[in-house]
């Protein structure tokens, strides 16, 4: 199971609906600096509300100041790295004092993935980090058990730069059928430019020139050789290889149902379609 991240409140908490300028804020010895990721505008007493224990003491431009009460809380929450507040993503920094807080990375982040339809006998970190690089740089890996076992998934956590666009992950079944794998906390992703503060309804970049965005992502990722979750034989990942005229091609392959360490278990012949 993924370890829990839950911040418990404290009673000692003080919140300031006036407080200092932003110069001063880097004084603060456990206060953490939050800012919206997508276009999403909230008042101080918005984010105060839903951050759950976390104060949000200063609001000043696109920044939200919180103030902790102790070390402990305030290294759970840079643990994070952001947070899902009534549906936009708040990255969280916490930068040097002697740094102007206009000059910290609020497009560095962690996100989170749900892998599903892998099947169970794949599910470990391996498999988890080998996914998780289609996000970023791997960081963690989780498990969800339900109780069917039919709908436990892979959780996996990677370093994302939000000024590129994020590729989501997607599983080709044998008709064709595209499953997405959502981002944890992400509620406006285009899959149509990749980008975090907007649907695809409402995008606004030229057709071919977002074709040509994520075509340049896809064009860096390999065929992983995952079974998933089919009837009597398995279906693997792979990864949708877009071409440049809209025409997407995939790679894709079945396998017969053998378990790791059968003498005939091994790689796969991959055949192209599309």
């Amino acid at each position: 199971m993924k370890h829990s991240t839950m911040l418990h409140p404290r009673k000692d908490l003080v919140y300031r609906l006036h407080p200092p300028g932003l110069e001063e804020l880097d004084e603060w010895e456990h206060s953490v600096v939050g800012q919206f990721a997508d276009t999403h505008h909230f008042s101080l007493e918005e984010v105060q509300e839903a951050s759950q224990g976390f104060i949000a003491v200063c609001k000043k431009d696109h920044y939200f100041q919180f103030k902790c009460s102790d070390p402990q809380d305030r290294d759970a929450l840079i643990q994070l790295e952001s947070l899902a507040i009534r549906g936009g993503l708040l990255v969280l920094q916490q930068g040097p004092a002697e740094q102007p807080m206009s000059r910290w990375r609020f497009t560095d982040t962690t996100l989170w993935v749900q892998i599903h339809n892998v099947h169970p006998l794949y599910h470990n970190s391996t498999t988890a980090f080998g996914l998780a690089q289609l996000i970023g740089e791997p960081i963690d890996v989780g498990f969800h058990r339900g109780l069917e076992l039919s709908k436990a998934f892979l959780q996996a956590r990677g370093r994302a730069d939000l000024t590129t666009p994020l590729t989501p992950s997607a599983y080709i079944t044998d008709s064709n059928e595209v499953f997405w794998s959502p981002y944890e906390n992400v509620f406006h992703l285009c899959k149509r430019c990749g980008k975090v503060d907007h649907r695809e309804l409402t995008c606004t970049t030229p057709v071919p020139i977002a074709a040509m965005i994520l075509d340049k992502k896809y064009a860096t990722f390999e065929l992983r050789q995952i079974p998933l979750v089919c009837s009597y034989r398995w279906h693997c990942f792979s990864n949708c290889i877009r071409a440049l005229q809209n025409t997407p091609n995939y790679l894709t392959s079945t396998v017969d149902l053998l378990e790791p360490g059968s003498p005939d278990y091994g790689p796969v012949p991959v055949y192209g379609y599309g």
